[in-house]
């Protein structure tokens, strides 16, 4: 009898912890454009636009100054945007972005000039 008692509390713990959470689905970016504005060491640049291309290519037009060729990628699962470029052979940048919840905006952004010397920035920007 013990046995048996035994066998069905342990069938219904299983039965009631293997319930499955439906996942997140990945969200991917291929193919948007995000506009917004940027303050790179002191100085305000609008716009700041990102493009995120299929092919995990980037371009990065920061105020005036031409689109700059990148890299960009994000976790599936994940809220985190990267992206890279090159403002010339020598100089490179890195940045990341928080993805909101609907997807729509790149929040707490963060840009960086690795090489050769450091400027730091942030930005906000909202998908076109």
């Amino acid at each position: 009898m013990k046995k048996s008692i035994l066998l069905l509390l342990v069938s219904a713990v299983l039965f009631f912890s293997c319930k499955k959470d439906d996942p997140i689905p990945p969200v991917d970016l291929s193919g948007t454009t995000f506009k917004g504005t940027a303050v790179i060491g002191t100085i305000n640049y609008d716009p700041f636009t990102l493009i995120f291309n299929a092919d995990g290519t980037a371009q990065v037009t920061i105020g005036s100054f031409a689109p700059f060729a990148g890299s960009w990628n994000k976790t599936p699962n994940s809220s985190m945007v990267y992206f890279f470029f090159n403002e010339s052979p020598t100089l490179t940048w890195k940045g990341s972005a928080t993805l909101s919840t609907n997807n729509t905006k790149l929040e707490n952004g963060t840009v960086t000039r690795l090489t050769p010397s450091t400027i730091n920035g942030t930005f906000t920007a909202n998908k076109q």
